[in-house]
């Protein structure tokens, strides 16, 4: 839903890259088309690994693989399932249903795609802040880095969690830039989501809370009362967006 959701959200490219072309630019030598080729090369073997692979990760294993089965087996979120956040176990869980049974390498193919989505998102953030070539090196530098290639296909929610960091820095800087209060609930949702991810997701509340102070005492000490009660408006939107996408979670625990 959450995907279907931004697909409607944004906008969609107006240019079209046909294989003609991409191949053009890599006979051309241009980096861009080089950095995503080497990128693409990556992930086709982080996916060879995860669909040949059952679970082999240790937290995979005991944690959310074990997590995961228990919500198969008694079809809801038992007491036994706290603690650590279930969006993993929760996605496992959902092939597992799909499938009508644990099916490993199914499962799998959610941390593949995070992976691939860390990357882009990545690459989309390098480039809003520093330009094209700035953001091929950041894609590549860390789709390169050997502790990435080897977390990947395991399920470790430490990528999922830099996703949701990433996307919500992203979200605040539109926010920032537009100061409308959509992106605030979506700067709100991918905290939530962070949080619902790994507890490590508490560390956007500051930093949220801090360009959110900015925002106010800007507003407030240039003289305009109505726009620092917007931004005060658009903060408690973040609050309560984070608090319904993830703050649940430890309310249930």
């Amino acid at each position: 839903a959450l995907w279907s959701a931004s697909a409607l959200w944004g906008n969609w490219p107006r240019e079209r890259l046909y294989p003609a072309e991409w191949w053009d630019w890599l006979r051309q030598g241009k980096c861009e088309a080089w950095v995503w080729f080497a990128a693409s090369i990556i992930l086709l073997v982080v996916l060879a690994q995860a669909s040949y692979y059952p679970f082999t990760g240790d937290d995979e294993i005991s944690r959310y693989a074990y997590f995961a089965r228990l919500i198969l087996e008694k079809g809801r979120l038992v007491p036994e399932v706290r603690g650590y956040p279930p969006l993993l176990p929760a996605a496992y869980a959902s092939t597992f249903f799909a499938a009508g049974g644990i099916h490993e390498q199914a499962a799998k193919m959610y941390p593949v795609l995070v992976s691939a989505m860390t990357v882009w998102a990545t690459y989309a953030l390098a480039l809003r802040w520093f330009g094209k070539r700035a953001a091929a090196a950041a894609a590549l530098t860390l789709a390169s880095t050997p502790l990435f290639m080897r977390w990947a296909p395991m399920g470790y929610v430490d990528i999922a969690s830099g996703l949701y960091f990433v996307l919500c820095a992203f979200a605040l800087e539109i926010w920032l830039e537009r100061f409308e209060p959509s992106w605030a609930v979506l700067s709100g949702v991918l905290a939530g989501l962070a949080m619902w991810t790994k507890q490590a997701g508490f560390a956007v509340l500051p930093i949220m809370g801090l360009l959110f102070l900015i925002k106010v005492i800007r507003r407030w000490t240039n003289r305009e009362p109505e726009e620092a009660s917007r931004a005060l408006g658009h903060g408690l939107l973040m609050l309560a967006s984070a608090i319904g996408a993830g703050g649940w979670w430890y309310l249930r625990n």
